[in-house]
């Protein structure tokens, strides 16, 4: 079978909703999370670069531990 190309969009908010998932939906806070089209630009792009970043390191272009908290290389 051929590997599906998933847009970061998808990928981002799969992630939103396994984190959602595991955590009762819950936030870090305890508080209930709110639904993706409710969560401001900000938070659904820091979703997005998770989703980038995890596909580099899938496709082997980006080694773990390669970048910083704030996204530079190290």
């Amino acid at each position: 079978m051929k590997p599906m190309k998933l847009s970061t969009d998808v990928l981002a908010q799969a992630g939103y909703h396994a984190y959602g998932r595991s955590t009762g939906w819950k936030n870090y806070q305890g508080l209930d999370m709110p639904a993706w089209d409710a969560l401001g630009d900000g938070i659904q792009n820091a979703w997005r670069a998770a989703a980038v970043e995890i596909v580099s390191l899938v496709e082997g272009s980006t080694r773990p531990g390669t970048r910083t908290a704030h996204g530079s290389a190290d």
